[in-house]
């Protein structure tokens, strides 16, 4: 019986360094995308925007980080092929939010518009119409 708790014991110290050493390991990786995005940051309202039809405007919602007097006056946007729309939008200075408006050129299409700003992270939206 001594035997067998002795072995168990063994068994117990050896998963606990291992759990010792992974613990920082798993906080460090856990913790690095967060700190990666902690500079001023453009936001998109959502991961992707749906329309139905080609001819549907895609409505571009998003947010810009800081306070009233760093935020830019405006983002630059770009998109992928297959759409087009504004150059650039207007960022709200109080609320840090902007409005954008994308088109396709036809569809069923997918792709992806882009938000920059100077000293900004951009942001990426994927933009999906369903039919022609």
């Amino acid at each position: 019986m001594a035997d067998e708790l002795d072995e168990r014991s063994v068994a117990r110290r050896t998963v606990l360094r291992g759990v010792a050493w992974t613990v920082p390991t798993v906080a460090f990786a856990v913790a690095a995308p967060a700190s990666s995005a902690s500079g001023p940051v453009i936001i998109f309202d959502s991961v992707v925007v749906m329309v139905d039809h080609a001819e549907d405007p895609i409505i571009l919602d998003g947010f810009v980080s800081g306070v009233a007097s760093t935020r830019p006056a405006f983002v630059a946007l770009s998109y992928s092929a297959g759409f087009t729309g504004d150059a650039t939008a207007a960022v709200n200075a109080d609320s840090g939010s902007f409005r954008a408006t994308a088109y396709a050129a036809s569809g069923p299409s997918t792709g992806s518009a882009i938000a920059s700003a100077p000293g900004y992270a951009d942001a990426s939206v994927g933009l999906q119409v369903n039919a022609h």
